[in-house]
């Protein structure tokens, strides 16, 4: 039955193709899946005159975009395409928020394809279309006006769109304009008159003759409804043809129906060339004013219409009934205006309408305040400065043009009744605390500051969403502000003081923010207003934990989450279970505990229903999944909250760069290098691309590229990574911060691991300076910094030196972390390790068992940690003779790290090597082959140091010696051994006595 469904209907598409042109039928093989470019077909949304447009995936970018793959006959020639890709590459360097952007452009089988924007919404056309009656005036304008600024973007830069229409525009679902499909655009300075020269002329060329400059000015080039007299006539055309089929198509809007007559294509030219306009329909409301702009738009001739788009733009623009009434109130306010005067002004002005939103942006964002944050972060004059304020300068255009739109769909949505007046209010209030965030943000970047400028992108891209504002489950369900309209007031300055602490946080100025929040806090609770507490103490909680504080930020959520519960905010509940996962299962590694927050998070962000939050959700279970060592459940996490990221109505490119960061990391310590290396250089295009090449946000992915090619042994590839990062960062964030130190203790390990110890010591040593000057002595990461100079000590045979470091390191770690976070483990286990250099095997042997005691109660049992643990006990009961004990030690490392992270693990082959001399050393070498054999293929395969390949070979070769099946093993087993002398040799100058033990076999087993 399946067979003959699947004949049949390929038999049907057979017959169909064979009526179709050969450009329908290879558009009849692009299906979803097939790649244009680098860019992956999802669905195709629709066809026009020039080509067919699909939905896509940019895989590179991770976001989806609208392709245009235009029909042959408009790139069949190489000049051609030479001319669309020009023009396509001119547009992608327009950036405007009422344009939708060109992102790429190339050429799929001989065809020119654009990578544009994707705009989910509505045409303009279907916007018009869909009201059951006619739209007020008002908000045509609106609407209209929008785009207009779109295309006198694009003539300011040098473009010409040459097919307006209302199918070229699209009204995102946010109720942001654009203008798209400049398929017809032409640069103007390549627009020629057949004479050659620039600019105007009456010349004319025939339409039917192909021409090979360029750019045709013989062709008669757009929908013909909306063509003006210059282009009926082929002649040239430049911004003000655009004007022309921009006041037809808002003519059509208005009137419902164009402007001008005629039943064919020739009728139409005459009636658009002597400018015979139909006479406006009876019953219309369009004001005499708007109607005289419109004619001056549909003039015949390009000089007697409006000089320019914006020109056009500010008459449409000036309502004299706005006039009147703002003179009418400065009057009344001065005392000029009489009584019967008012009452005059008073019937002449029409209702409340929905307009002018924009003044709202008075003072918060306008060239005042945008000329004043640009003077203020130039004036850092960092490397980035300009690029950053550029990137600023959009965010912020963009943020508040599409606040403006949403404000204006609530005004309207109200007065069209399908809202009530309540959910109007909660939508203005939502709406109005959005523009608190701009307002705080704009005033922390108004002061210039190295740091603010460091921050400015992340902060303007983390302004929070516009869409909850619109989500009328959410508004209807959140608490109501208190009645006393006194403490209302106050409610709303202190939440206006917690919007300027966020940004004074975001924008790094983290001591000021926190005392200012802790203020609000000690306010907020003498008010009594028990809503306001807990987004205080939210906001409190998330600063105590990024400070360390962990005990009081679990502490502050708890309460957050039962006075949540309690008046029933959900979403503030869950961001608060959501928040104890993390401060609890991971930061304090209380893993079990962090579980249990986890079995209330999940119901609660399932009930709040909120994107963000459930992608906040996966993160955290993922970190947490993380640090318990079961990476593949991490993984499974991370990427469920990736995807939810992609998808959210905004994406953020910060938070998509996090969790392809977190996915990279996972995936390294998965031993999955190639997927942690993807991921991780896609964070860093990301952040490239958001901030600019010689930002220092770029040194955190370009230093997990250095830790991954460290991982795979490739040392001087981790170096060039480092060293780049650390170019940028000095730059600029100069010589004293702690990204600079951490950059210096990567370049200490590959020193270290390279050999070359002095070195290795003087980065360490500079690390520690730097975290000791501004962390202060007893911190952390000073214990790590204590613990790489350690390292150096013990390579360099200063044991004693090696093991002060580490107590001083261990005692850090207790003070501030407790006796019993894992963190002390590795600590105690290098101790083990200086103890088991120094031949002090029972106290190697005690520092080990008491870091497996820490690991086996902090962790869970299969935690790749513990194996660690194992195994190096299972090396001190080598070192003491007992290899039978060693075995046992070794035999259960490799079951947890086979169960843990795979069979083919670059630690599996640590278990296995220890395994093999452990069998050597019981004289059993024919049993020490496989486990040696298998950890060889595992190291060779893996990239892994030369070192430990090194460790291995000679183990085998031992091995393959001791039990000769024929001459050849013996052959094999030198060659090992030759091959091991020279990885020692090449991978550290540290490793003499290595290197000279396995000299001294070499001498002993010649052939």
């Amino acid at each position: 039955m399946v067979e003959i469904t699947q004949q049949s209907a390929e038999f049907v598409v057979t017959l169909e193709a064979s009526r179709t042109s050969s450009a329908e039928r290879a558009e009849a093989q692009i299906v979803r899946g097939t790649l244009i470019g680098r860019y992956v077909v999802v669905s195709r949304l629709g066809a026009g005159a020039m080509g067919v447009v699909y939905a896509a995936y940019d895989p590179e970018l991770d976001r989806k975009v609208a392709l245009k793959l235009l029909k042959p006959r408009y790139s069949d020639t190489t000049e051609e395409r030479l001319r669309l890709q020009r023009e396509a590459q001119a547009l992608a360097k327009l950036d405007h928020p009422n344009v939708v952007s060109v992102y790429d452009v190339g050429v799929h089988e001989s065809r020119v394809f654009v990578a544009m924007e994707f705009v989910d919404g509505q045409t303009l056309r279907a916007w018009m279309d869909a009201a059951p009656e006619p739209r007020p005036w008002r908000e045509i304008l609106q609407v209209f006006s929008a785009a207009g600024r779109g295309l006198a973007a694009a003539h300011d830069a040098g473009l010409v769109h040459r097919d307006f229409k209302p199918d070229n525009v699209m009204i995102g679902r946010e109720g942001r304009v654009r203008v798209m499909d400049f398929g017809l655009a032409r640069v103007l300075d390549d627009i020629e008159t057949p004479s050659g020269e620039r600019g105007g002329g009456s010349g004319e060329t025939s339409a039917a003759v192909p021409d090979n400059r360029l750019t045709q000015t013989g062709m008669m080039l757009g929908t013909p409804a909306y063509m003006s007299a210059e282009q009926f006539a082929g002649r040239p055309v430049d911004a003000r043809s655009d004007q022309f089929g921009f006041c037809v198509a808002l003519y059509e809007a208005f009137y419902g129906q164009r402007p001008f007559e005629g039943r064919s294509l020739w009728e139409l030219g005459e009636s658009v060339k002597s400018g015979e306009l139909r006479a406006a329909p009876r019953l219309h409301r369009v004001p005499a004013w708007l109607r005289r702009v419109l004619i001056r738009g549909l003039a015949p001739e390009p000089d007697e219409r409006w000089p320019s788009m914006h020109a056009l733009l500010d008459a449409l623009a000036d309502d004299p009934a706005q006039r009147r009434r703002k003179w009418g109130t400065r009057a009344a306010a001065v005392g000029v205006v009489g009584g019967a005067v008012a009452l005059v002004l008073a019937i002449q002005a029409e209702p409340p309408v929905c307009t002018a939103m924009a003044d709202k942006l008075v003072g918060v964002w306008d060239d005042e305040r945008r000329g004043a944050v640009e003077a203020a972060l130039v004036q850092t004059e960092l490397r980035y400065a300009t690029q950053t304020w550029e990137r600023v300068e959009r965010r912020l255009d963009v943020y508040t043009s599409d606040w403006v739109a949403a404000r204006t769909a609530a005004c309207e949505a109200t007065q069209r009744g399908e809202q009530s007046a309540e959910l109007l209010d909660r939508r203005m209030a939502c709406l109005d605390e959005r523009l608190s965030h701009v307002r705080a943000l704009v005033g922390v970047l108004e002061r210039p500051d190295p740091k603010a400028t460091h921050k400015a992108v992340e902060a303007a891209q983390g302004l929070p969403g516009l869409e909850r504002c619109a989500d009328v489950d959410v508004l209807m369900a959140e608490v109501l502000p208190p009645e006393d309209p006194q403490v209302a007031a106050q409610v709303v300055d202190l939440r206006a003081r917690l919007a300027a602490a966020e940004a004074e946080e975001r924008a790094g100025r983290e001591a000021s923010s926190r005392a200012e929040v802790d203020a609000v806090v000690e306010q907020a609770a003498v008010l009594g207003y028990e809503p306001l507490l807990v987004w205080a103490w939210q906001q409190q909680a998330w600063q105590q934990h990024r400070g360390g504080d962990l005990e009081e930020a679990e502490a502050t959520l708890e309460r957050v989450y039962d006075m949540a519960l309690g008046l029933g905010m959900i979403e503030q509940a869950a961001i608060a279970s959501v928040q104890l996962v993390v401060v609890v299962g991971r930061s304090q590694a209380r893993h079990r505990d962090g579980r249990r927050w986890v079995v209330d998070a999940g119901p609660l962000v399932r009930l709040a229903g909120r994107d963000a939050i459930r992608a906040s959700y996966f993160d955290s279970l993922g970190l947490v999944a993380e640090e318990e060592g079961d990476y593949e459940q991490a993984r499974e996490h991370m990427e469920r909250a990736l995807a939810i990221k992609q998808e959210l109505p905004e994406v953020n490119p910060f938070a998509v760069a996090g969790s392809l960061t977190n996915l990279g990391n996972v995936m390294m310590r998965a031993g999955d290098y190639t997927q942690a290396r993807a991921h991780i250089e896609r964070s860093l295009r990301i952040r490239q691309e958001a901030l600019g090449p010689e930002h220092p946000d770029t040194t955190i992915p370009l230093a997990n590229l250095g830790n991954v090619a460290r991982k795979q042994g490739n040392l001087d590839e981790a170096r060039e990574h480092y060293a780049r990062a650390l170019e940028i960062a000095l730059a600029a964030l100069g010589p004293q911060h702690l990204r600079v130190a951490d950059l210096r203790s990567n370049l200490g390990i590959v020193a270290y691991r390279s050999g070359e110890l002095s070195r290795a010591r003087a980065d360490h040593e500079r690390a520690l300076a730097i975290r000791e000057a501004i962390l202060g002595p007893d911190h952390p990461n000073v214990a790590v910094s204590l613990t790489n100079l350690s390292l150096v000590a013990k390579a360099e045979g200063a044991s004693e030196q090696a093991r002060a470091h580490l107590e001083r390191a261990l005692a850090i770690k207790r003070a501030a972390l407790g006796p019993e976070h894992p963190s002390l483990a590795f600590t105690l286990g290098s101790l083990g390790n200086v103890a088991e250099e120094e031949g002090a095997l029972d106290r190697a042997r005690d520092y080990h068992e008491q870091a497996l005691a820490i690991r086996r109660s902090a962790l869970s049992p299969d935690h790749p940690d513990v194996a660690t643990s194992l195994s190096n006990l299972g090396l001190v009961a080598h070192g003491q003779g007992d290899d039978e004990k060693a075995q046992a030690y070794h035999e259960q490392a490799l079951a947890i790290r086979e169960r843990a992270l795979g069979s083919d693990h670059p630690r599996v082959a640590f278990s296995l090597t220890g395994l093999g001399d452990a069998l050597l050393g019981q004289g059993r070498a024919g049993d020490a082959i496989a486990p040696l054999e298998r950890a060889l293929a595992i190291r060779e395969a893996k990239s892994v140091t030369p070192r430990s390949l090194a460790q291995t070979r000679f183990a085998l070769a031992q091995a393959l010696w001791s039990t000769p099946d024929e001459q050849r093993d013996r052959v094999r087993a030198r060659t090992l051994a030759e091959a091991a002398e020279r990885g020692i040799t090449e991978a550290s100058k540290s490793a003499a006595a290595e290197r000279a033990e396995i000299q001294r076999w070499l001498q002993a087993h010649s052939p």
